[in-house]
């Protein structure tokens, strides 16, 4: 998942010394901005999708780094240090001591971390890390997070259409489409490996209920045990040449 170029809105100017980078929480590079090439010289198509030592960090920074970032990707949230201090590799040969500004990027919907997002800043010599520099990638990590949940958002509507779409599909012909929408859904409960009882919970019906329906079922589909049920079913989601 690359992240496209946001408006982040951030002071122009203030970043034209910094590195603005995220990866995924393999560690490839999934965003590259300007002020990065400018900073370290690597264009944005010789980063991406790559890890770090294999571009900006010889395999020597990137053992002294390996620690700190194996915390980032796996600690929980306040258990460690957003900032660090360590080296990159300009694509001149060169070997510049830099800050490092981190924020993570969760998804709002499993709540897994989906992007490390970082703010590299040459060090200055007997300085310490600048608050307005954390700010800066906190905003970068605000606006990324809102495009990540709309993103999130779209991709859901799309498969829950799509899941409709190919559920309807299945019951327009044959002995299908006599049952009843509630048939249906029992008919789908059950082709999910469930139990009758479950199916009925998951329907807010009664057991009663579900085993009348599903002998209405049995007797429209001339089939007769739950087992001949589920594998006709599911023989009707296989995706065949040409169709859904």
């Amino acid at each position: 998942m690359l992240i496209p170029d946001l408006d982040f809105d951030l002071d122009a100017d203030a970043l034209e010394h910094c590195a603005l980078m995220a990866t995924n929480p393999t560690l490839e590079m999934v965003y590259w901005s300007p002020g990065a090439q400018r900073l370290l010289g690597f264009r944005r198509e010789d980063v991406l999708g790559r890890l770090p030592f294999e571009v900006f960090m010889s395999p020597q920074d990137f053992a002294v780094a390996a620690d700190y970032c194996s915390q980032l990707m796996n600690a929980a949230p306040g258990d460690v240090e957003l900032q660090a201090h360590y080296s990159a590799h300009t694509d001149q040969g060169g070997r510049l001591p830099c800050d490092w500004y981190h924020q993570r990027v969760y998804s709002a919907e499993s709540g897994a971390l989906m992007l490390v997002l970082c703010l590299v800043v040459p060090a200055t010599a007997g300085a310490g890390f600048d608050p307005a520099h954390q700010r800066t990638v906190e905003q970068f990590a605000n606006t990324v997070q809102r495009w990540l949940e709309e993103r999130e958002q779209r991709w859901q509507r799309w498969s829950q259409l799509f899941s409709e779409r190919c559920s309807a599909r299945r019951f327009e012909q044959g002995p299908y489409a006599d049952l009843t929408p509630r048939e249906r859904e029992l008919v789908e409960e059950l082709a999910r490996s469930i139990g009758l009882k479950l199916a009925a919970r998951n329907l807010g019906i009664s057991l009663n209920t579900a085993r009348n329906h599903l002998k209405s079922v049995f007797s429209k589909l001339q089939i007769h045990s739950q087992a001949q049920l589920i594998r006709e079913v599911r023989s009707l989601a296989t995706p065949q040449r040409g169709g859904y």
